[in-house]
């Protein structure tokens, strides 16, 4: 783990989400948020703005702190070792992207409850089954009304707001939309972890004018950053659970006695566990990489350094969590088992933004393609 080496502003960061986590988060709350209309708790949610994290990639006139990316991924981290329901990559990370892509009044309005928690701001892009990437959306805005289906819509809940992606006037467009608009029907289905995941449709949503955030490039060059940062938190983010499922494991197989010894002395056990530290190790390197890439602005590396990212801390973070239950036994099955949360949130999370077999073809697409050096 030499690695890993954290700035001091990282540090910070990580040192304010991790007091305030002690001392107010734990998994009794995690249960209670899945039972919760929005899968998350909106107070807490205030509580996170309060502190920044809410507004820590939005731009000072957004409201926000302005931090590059690389400063907010030590929080993503800390929210996956915790398993904190609340949508920071959906609404802190993909949304504050796009807002800052807008960088007008409109937008700062539109950013400024997001800032002070007050409400969620969350983007819907997606509108297939199989994640697609920017793709061209059906989703039409014709006379300043909005018709069509976006599908797995993520953070739906009573305050959230809505960034739609769009065709307006032959062009891709992102657009504002109210929580609340009149034509707009929702059907949010819960996941493995409790949150939801919302099939949003727009039948006659009427659109400002000034709500048209961003059209043409400018809007798609918006989605595919928003995109590949969210990507990138996502890795953070599987890379803090698969971390905690890990040490959690360790912990229990030493206290867990077979054969009258702890598991924890069998030597194929010690194996296995190695192995699954090992892809913890290269999880993580993979997205520190990609986002080195980013933020050099090697933007085709990083496209295909993102998806060799994703790819593989989506796997990884399903092969240490499965094999954390193997090793609790039945009891990890059960709802008192702290094991199984971290099981049902890397459910969720590894297919999210795409899986493994995406990404992986995703690469590979690219370097077949030539838009890639394979050399770098």
């Amino acid at each position: 783990m030499v690695w890993r080496h954290d700035n001091e502003m990282q540090r910070m960061l990580r040192d304010s989400i991790e007091a305030h986590v002690s001392a107010n988060h734990s998994t009794d709350r995690v249960r209670e948020c899945r039972e919760m209309r929005a899968g998350f708790d909106p107070q807490e949610w205030r509580a996170m703005a309060d502190l920044g994290w809410t507004g820590v990639l939005l731009s000072e006139e957004n409201g926000g702190t302005g931090l590059p990316l690389s400063e907010a991924l030590p929080l993503a981290e800390v929210v996956g070792r915790n398993l904190i329901p609340e949508p920071f990559v959906a609404s802190a990370i993909m949304a504050a992207t796009v807002l800052n892509a807008a960088d007008n009044k409109v937008s700062q309005v539109i950013a400024e409850p997001l800032a002070d928690g007050s409400r969620v701001i969350t983007l819907a892009f997606q509108e297939q089954t199989g994640m697609k990437g920017a793709t061209v959306p059906s989703v039409t805005c014709k006379n300043g009304k909005l018709v069509g289906n976006k599908l797995f819509v993520p953070a739906w809940s009573d305050i959230t707001d809505l960034l739609v992606t769009c065709i307006l006037d032959g062009d891709l467009a992102i657009v504002f939309i109210p929580g609340n608009a009149e034509g707009l029907a929702a059907s949010p289905a819960k996941m493995s972890d409790g949150s939801l995941m919302t099939t949003l449709e727009f039948s006659g949503v009427a659109v400002e004018p000034e709500n048209i955030l961003l059209q043409g490039q400018p809007a798609l060059d918006a989605l595919n950053l928003a995109i590949a940062n969210g990507t990138l938190a996502l890795c953070a983010q599987m890379e803090g659970l698969a971390t905690a499922a890990f040490e959690i494991t360790v912990d229990y197989m030493k206290s867990r006695v077979q054969f009258n010894q702890p598991i924890s002395d069998f030597q194929a056990n010690r194996f296995t566990m190695v192995d699954l530290n090992g892809e913890i190790e290269l999880g993580g390197a993979s997205w520190r990489q990609a986002l080195l890439n980013l933020d050099e602005n090697r933007f085709e590396a990083a496209r295909v350094s993102i998806s060799a990212a994703k790819a593989r801390c989506s796997e990884m973070v399903l092969a240490v969590t499965k094999a954390s239950i193997q090793y609790h036994g039945g009891i990890g099955f059960t709802e008192e088992a702290d094991i199984g949360l971290y099981l049902k949130a890397a459910l969720r999370l590894s297919p999210w933004l795409g899986g493994a077999v995406y990404h992986r073809m995703a690469a590979y697409d690219m370097y077949r393609e030539g838009q890639v050096d394979a050399g770098k």
